[in-house]
Order: structure tokens, then sequence, then C-alpha cells
């Protein structure tokens, strides 16, 4: 067997491109439950690592730079960052957009992170945005907790959200 050292993402084709990010995001894919798209502003919003130009064009969407050849080169609404939790893309969404709200719609840069490292970047775009409201909707299967000792509704207590609402077992809307 042959182990990859590092991986080059460019190598891929526009196919391949395309399918591995319908597969990050299969649910913006499959379309938004309705009561989750009732409670984002459907303007002002920004969409971090989400799909949200699938959605609509009235939000902003900060997607991976890695698929930038997956979305349409014109758009005006969709801008490509290689790190979603810097200090500086943070302030540059406040000074440019001033949004009403952040939505994390099962970001696939929240995966496998602990449940510290997840209140930490929730907290970083807190600092810099504070006049926006942080929609959090997220499987807690990909977090990484002690799942012998804390429960899903414990691992959502540690995350501290103002509102929250069960979509499934996993699966969870907070609003922080």
């Amino acid at each position: 067997m042959n182990t990859i050292g590092k991986f080059d993402f460019d190598r891929l084709s526009l196919d391949n491109k395309n399918t591995l990010y319908s597969k990050m995001h299969p649910l913006v894919n499959d379309g938004v439950d309705t009561d989750i798209k009732l409670a984002i502003p459907a303007s002002g919003s920004i969409w971090i690592d989400s799909g949200a130009p699938f959605l609509h064009g009235d939000c902003i969407s900060l997607e991976s730079v890695y698929f930038k050849d997956v979305f349409d080169k014109k758009s005006k609404h969709t801008h490509f960052a290689a790190d979603f939790t810097s200090d500086l893309i943070c302030r540059a969404l406040q000074k440019v957009y001033k949004p009403s709200c952040i939505v994390f719609y099962y970001s696939p840069f929240l995966r496998y992170m602990t449940l510290s490292e997840c209140k930490a970047v929730i907290e970083t775009y807190k600092k810099h945005l504070p006049q926006a409201k942080i929609i959090l909707v997220i499987d807690l299967k990909f977090l990484l907790f002690h799942r012998i000792r804390l429960t899903n509704d414990d691992a959502v207590k540690i995350l501290a959200p103002k509102k929250k609402h069960k979509i499934t077992t996993f699966q969870y809307y907070m609003e922080l």
C-alpha cells in the first residue's frame, strides 16, 4: 500500500472537485430545512464554508480557496480563503460587509475539531463581529468529544448557545 505524503489538490479534475464539494456539503444541495431557512436573515448574512452560492444570491459566501474552480468566477457574492479562523478574515468581513448574521451551516472546516477548538472559532467571530448573530448548524458526530462522559446535550451546553433546536439525534441548530 502506498501512502500519500502530501495531497496535491490541484491535481484533481474539475469534475472531481465538484463531486468532492457536493459530498462535503450534501445538505445544502438537498435544500435547507424550512424552519432553519426562516430563522436565517435573507440579506446581510455571510455563510462560512457552507455552500451558500447554491441557495440564493443575496448572501455572501466565504468558501475554501481549494474549491475556487467550482464556483462562477463572475460572482461578486463568493469569496475565498485558506483559513476561516484568522483575525484578519474576521476584521475584513466586519469592515466590508458589517453582516447581521454569520452562518456555519454544516461547515466542513469545523469537522474533527474538539469542542474547545470549535468554541474558539465562534469566539473569534463574536469578538470581531459583535453585532452579528451567529448561527451554527452542526452534526455533532464529527466533533471530537468524550462521548462516554458527555451526551450530545452536554456538548451543546459547552458551546453555550442562546437558543438551540435539535434537528436529529446528532444535528443541532444553535444561535450563539
